[in-house]
């Protein structure tokens, strides 16, 4: 998934992971130099258990990272699932759209869309002539 579709979460945590991996790659060279004598070998021991804290944590957070993009992908599937269903109620009458809002489940938010939506045009347009306008 390309990093414009992710979730503000999922962007932070893939960022996250990175950084977490580059620090364990960082104290894996440090304890390599360790156990060949470049630095002392107690900073090399250190430096492994920080590589092993660092890597555990790195799949942590890959984890979370993972779970996170399939909620915001499963959010975004459900939204055009909701707007499809939408499209194909427009053309119901309001009470049919009211039975379908009762029942509930994807098909009952997009009633509710639809009736909300026809609720907010019929005040925008105001009283029609018919109705009584003052005049």
């Amino acid at each position: 998934m390309p990093d414009a579709e992710l979730s503000e979460a999922a962007q932070s945590l893939r960022t996250s992971t990175r950084l977490t991996l580059a620090l364990a790659l960082v104290t894996l060279a440090l304890s390599y130099a360790g156990a060949r004598g470049w630095v002392a070998r107690e900073i090399g021991v250190a430096a492994l258990y920080l590589c092993a804290a660092c890597l555990i944590t790195a799949v942590w957070l890959g984890v979370k990272g993972r779970r996170q993009r399939l909620e915001d992908r499963e959010r975004q599937a459900r939204l055009v699932m909701i707007v499809t269903i939408a499209a194909q109620l427009k053309t119901q009458d309001d009470a049919a759209l009211q039975t379908i809002a009762r029942k509930g489940g994807p098909a009952g938010e997009a009633a509710e869309l639809v009736l909300h939506g026809r609720r907010e045009r019929a005040v925008r347009s105001g009283p029609s002539p018919a109705e009584g306008a003052p005049g």
